[in-house]
């Protein structure tokens, strides 16, 4: 009957298998190639950042072009802020000394000219800036008029000194290149004076004055606007540049999300899934990506094929292991039990069992009677003990059971479940054969001992001694008895 179950198992796995591997053998090919989904994410990923590099390389040298342009605007700005301070200084300087005649302020020009030197540092930083023609031109009519202007307060500075009468030691090294005149030379102290105040303060120097302001206005208003040119441009390069790194990160952010989506619903929910059906100890569902599909489709092929293989296996054991005919253990299977548990140290029962009359069972009613007999016997007894328990057919109509962990204080409890089985089998369904049995109980509170089975024997004979059709336990005082 078993090897029957199992052949039609077998053949119901097998057919099942193959109707599902040739249906999935079919669909192959379908699937996410995660190693084809894997190069192409990353030559992608790699040529979007260097794409990437690429515009935040062009947006900072463009950002440098524009800060660079700005501070040369500041620069030449200041620069020519610095000519016309540095103009209205001497200028403020020369005036003083012609109206206080106060040579500190003839010092004070001398040392702005010759030490400070403004004008001629704002002119030199100037100079070097390239611009059109015209500014160019602007700023050299500035250059000419200052350098028309200095002489002017230079010549005035001779006045006031000759118009004192004498030269001043800490001035007439700085005026050994200014030569007055004859005309100049003739006139008096008052007319020196009122000459060299009239050169400072009539239109004519006003006119050089305003001169150097409406060039280096010019000139400033064509760097401003030279720099407002290139401002404009680099600004629309920036926003471009700006725009395509928006882009690429944008792009960026969606293969991420692809890769998010491909990682989540083709890689980790088919894990999760593979791992409960180890769990649950199922198929695996084909699903995910091309990979994991066939990676289920082999797993599941192993699995149908070791768990027929497990279950012939099982089969051929159960047939080493079970009686054929009761389904129960063996002799065998008791013997190894034995060996096993003299190893342990746990309290264990001992209960051997005895059908009383067998042989006038099978005498009267026949060998088919008799086995049915020793089956419903076998399955009274594997109903009454408890899972951790193990009944065994040792003999023709001799079974026994062994009881691992079991407590001295619950034999007695066993020895009634036992009576009241007497009494199910010694009044059976309509059609069965009434019979009983003759058990003895030993108990040994550390593992298996040889002795164990003797006890066990001897408490069955003293049953069978008293009329058979009962159960008794083995004490020291059936020691003697044979």
């Amino acid at each position: 009957m078993h090897f029957a179950k199992e052949t039609v198992y077998n053949i119901i796995t097998n057919y099942f298998f193959d109707w599902k591997y040739d249906m999935e053998k079919k669909q192959k090919g379908k699937g996410l190639k995660l190693s084809i989904f894997n190069t192409a994410i990353v030559l992608l990923s790699c040529a979007l950042y260097l794409m990437l590099l690429a515009a935040t390389t062009v947006v900072t040298k463009k950002y440098e072009k524009l800060v660079l342009a700005a501070d040369t605007y500041i620069q030449l700005e200041d620069a020519a802020k610095d000519v016309l301070r540095a103009s209205d200084y001497l200028t403020e300087q020369v005036r003083l000394y012609t109206q206080t005649l106060d040579s500190q302020y003839a010092r004070l020009y001398f040392k702005e000219v010759n030490v400070t030197r403004r004008r001629e540092a704002a002119l030199e930083m100037m100079s070097g800036y390239s611009l059109d023609l015209s500014r160019e031109d602007s700023l050299k009519r500035a250059v000419e008029a200052s350098d028309e202007l200095m002489t002017r307060e230079l010549y005035a500075i001779a006045l006031i000194a000759s118009a004192q009468g004498h030269e001043e030691s800490d001035l007439s090294a700085e005026l050994d290149d200014t030569i007055l005149d004859d005309a100049a030379k003739a006139l008096s102290s008052s007319q020196k004076i009122s000459k060299a105040r009239t050169m400072l303060f009539d239109q004519n120097y006003q006119d050089k004055k305003n001169t150097i302001y409406r060039n280096l206005d010019y000139f400033t208003n064509g760097v401003l606007n030279t720099t407002q040119e290139q401002l404009v441009g680099g600004l629309d390069t920036l926003s471009y540049s700006i725009e395509s790194q928006r882009l690429l990160l944008t792009v960026l952010v969606v293969l991420n999300c692809v890769i998010f989506f491909v990682i989540t619903f083709l890689v980790v929910k088919p894990l999760k899934i593979f791992l409960r059906c180890v769990q649950e100890r199922n198929l695996f569902e084909v699903t995910g990506a091309y990979e994991f599909r066939c990676l289920a489709r082999e797993y599941n092929e192993i699995y149908v094929r070791s768990d027929a293989l497990a279950a012939s296996e099982a089969f051929l054991r159960s047939k080493a292991e079970r009686d054929a005919l009761t389904g129960v253990f063996n002799r065998y299977m008791f013997q190894q039990a034995g060996d096993l548990l003299k190893e342990s140290n746990a309290p264990l029962g001992l209960i051997l069992i005895d059908v009383d009359k067998f042989k006038s069972v099978n005498d009267v009613y026949g060998h088919t009677a008799g086995d049915r007999v020793l089956v419903r016997v076998a399955q009274v007894l594997d109903e009454c003990f408890r899972d951790s328990d193990y009944v065994f057919r040792i003999g023709g109509d001799e079974f026994a059971a062994i009881l691992p962990t079991i407590q001295s204080d619950r034999l007695e409890r066993i020895r009634e479940k036992i009576l009241r089985v007497n009494e199910q089998l010694l009044n059976p369904e309509e059609g069965e054969i009434p019979v009983s049995l003759s058990v003895g109980m030993a108990f040994s509170p550390a593992g298996y001992h040889g002795e164990l089975f003797e006890q066990a024997d001897r408490a069955m004979y003293v049953v069978k001694q008293n009329g058979r059709s009962g159960c008794m336990i083995y004490t020291e005082d059936m020691a003697g008895q044979t």
